[in-house]
């Protein structure tokens, strides 16, 4: 007995038959199906020999439908300082890039804030924009011909503002009546400082 598996096509003229393959009451044979979408046809034939006349032919399909796909993505290191800077590398067991969309107190390392993929060898940089908004990072896969959509996953970000130090250089000690002198603090945040006096 012979049979042969093709995905079903909108017209015949478009079937592609695998090799056919012979079984028997001790032999049989493995289908592979390799599209979530097109039906798979198995056709069973045998053509007689000098005893037998052939046999008339058997047709079997079998429905093909799409595979689930599950996104695996690492929970980051929280909570992450302001203008921190992390990776992430979310993947789907289909081996299809997932798609990232970070929202919330995060931004992409290039300021950017629309989708970027990652996969099995791709990761991509996500900067910490403030001190006191969450980040949350949407991971998401749509599926393809042979594979349904995967459940996104979100992973949350906790932020928080970092610390800063002030140098000030010791003036000159001590200073008589009237004398005038300069100063000028400064902090390693940038921001401004505040100078006063107390007498």
């Amino acid at each position: 007995m012979r049979s042969r598996c093709s995905a079903n096509a909108d017209t015949p003229a478009q079937a592609k038959p695998t090799t056919a393959k012979l079984t028997n009451g001790s032999t049989s044979q493995t289908v592979k199906m390799t599209s979530g979408t097109s039906d798979c046809t198995l056709t069973a034939d045998q053509a007689g020999d000098g005893n037998y006349n052939a046999a008339a032919t058997f047709v079997r399909t079998v429905s093909a439908q799409k595979a689930n796909q599950v996104i695996t993505f690492t929970q980051p290191t929280t909570p992450q300082s302001f203008n921190a800077t992390f990776t992430i590398q979310p993947t789907a067991d289909s081996g299809l890039d997932v798609s990232v969309v970070p929202t919330g107190g995060c931004t992409w390392n290039d300021n950017s804030t629309t989708a970027k993929t990652t996969n099995g060898t791709t990761s991509q940089t996500v900067k910490i924009t403030s001190a006191t908004v969450a980040c949350v990072l949407t991971a998401s896969q749509a599926g393809d011909a042979t594979y349904s959509a995967a459940t996104d996953v979100a992973r949350t970000v906790a932020t928080q503002k970092l610390t800063q130090t002030i140098t000030f250089t010791q003036p000159t000690t001590p200073q008589t009546l009237n004398a005038t002198f300069t100063i000028q603090p400064t902090s390693d945040s940038g921001l401004d400082e505040i100078g006063r006096a107390h007498v």
